[in-house]
């Protein structure tokens, strides 16, 4: 077993989205049609229909990318509400572990949007990060994990070839970390649900 202010493959596909939605939140472009606003602020639809077309995944629709847009404005509104920004020298150095680890996309990155507005769009993606992580571990409450959902876990991925007391420990160990991370964003998405009923948003 294995307010205003997965496969790897997969793995990859969120992680460049999540930067260029990043890049979506931070560019400030006009005479671009308007996908939406959020308290007053525009996303472009040029720039959601660039980032779809980047890739071939059933995943990645317009709609997907402007709701996590919106999202991501919220989270960090919220966040910029309580001071949870990342600091220059911080980022700086997040910068430099970025390119020594994934110079590849990095030069993608710079390439499709030019450094400048990429690296704002990576600024605003760490900015997104950490006050999710902030709310994750000071504003959500998780329900605690019982044998039930343990089991049912196993049931659902494994297709009841295995029941907890079958695991060894460091299999349960495994087991319980992805349904404890998984109860985590569940819970993070109902809360960015809630929060958007307090913000002004129209889509065009």
């Amino acid at each position: 077993m294995k307010n205003h202010c997965k496969s790897p493959g997969l793995i990859f596909i969120y992680l460049l989205i999540f930067i260029c939605v990043a890049f979506l939140v931070s560019c400030n472009q006009k005479n671009e049609d308007i996908a939406a606003y959020v308290n007053g602020k525009p996303i472009f639809h040029e720039k959601i229909i660039t980032i779809v077309a980047h890739f071939d995944h059933p995943e990645v629709t317009y709609e997907s990318i402007l709701n996590n847009t919106i999202d991501e404005y919220v989270v960090l509104c919220f966040g910029e509400s309580l001071g949870i920004v990342v600091s220059d020298d911080e980022f700086d150095e997040y910068i430099r572990n970025y390119v020594n680890h994934f110079s590849f996309y990095y030069d993608i990155g710079v390439d499709v949007y030019g450094e400048e507005s990429y690296l704002e769009g990576l600024r605003v993606g760490k900015n997104f990060s950490i006050a999710k992580e902030y709310i994750i571990k000071n504003i959500i409450e998780t329900d605690d994990i019982t044998l039930y959902d343990l089991n049912s876990f196993l049931d659902n991925y494994f297709n009841g070839k295995y029941k907890w007391n079958d695991l060894t420990e460091a299999e349960k160990e495994s087991a319980y970390d992805i349904i404890l991370e998984v109860r985590k964003e569940i819970a993070f998405n109902n809360w960015v649900t809630q929060e958007r009923e307090k913000y002004d948003i129209i889509i065009s």
